[in-house]
């Protein structure tokens, strides 16, 4: 599968992990990788997801392939 086009992702799209369970919010895009606002009370601060671990990026959603 064709690396997913980071350009086409927006700022505050949701993220989810590759259960569809929602991870959090994009904060901020690259050409190589996006920075995720992690949601929920137990989890806290951020993370970047590597434009290999994007699946899938459509309909202002991002699906990771990783847990």
């Amino acid at each position: 599968m064709p690396a997913v086009d980071l350009e086409t992702i927006q700022l505050g799209w949701k993220v989810h992990d590759n259960t569809g369970e929602d991870v959090g919010d994009v904060v901020e895009v690259t050409h190589d990788w996006m920075k995720v606002r992690r949601s929920g009370l137990l989890s806290k601060g951020d993370f970047y997801a590597p434009r290999s671990a994007i699946e899938t990026a459509e309909d202002r959603e991002a699906f990771l392939n990783v847990p």
